[in-house]
């Protein structure tokens, strides 16, 4: 059985075991994430994050991003990742299906 669970840019903090059950679909909600640099899961320097998740799905909503308002004229369709980690130490992501984001990772 799917949920699927419609949210705002999520922040990670140090010292964090995050665990989606299989079938969870983690979807960006429409009319979020309006700042280049928004991510579905982010964080800054942090430390000792875990994150786990099979079978589950992050999903960023791609489309949307490379149109205005999203998207000025010009500017590639870059950031709005699915998972962002700057200056984070002792990290481990596994499991995850992350899907549809406008950064890093195969264009379709």
């Amino acid at each position: 059985m799917n949920e699927l669970w419609q949210v705002r840019p999520i922040f990670l903090r140090s010292n964090l075991e995050l665990i989606f059950e299989t079938g969870v679909v983690v979807v960006a909600k429409k009319d979020q994430f309006k700042g280049r640099q928004e991510s579905l899961l982010s964080g800054n320097n942090q430390f000792d994050i875990i994150i786990r998740g099979y079978g589950a799905v992050l999903r960023m909503r791609k489309k949307y991003y490379q149109h205005p308002p999203y998207q000025e004229v010009g500017q590639e369709l870059g950031y709005r990742h699915g998972l962002r980690l700057w200056g984070c130490k002792g990290v481990l992501a596994e499991g995850l299906r992350i899907e549809s984001s406008g950064g890093d990772g195969e264009s379709t």
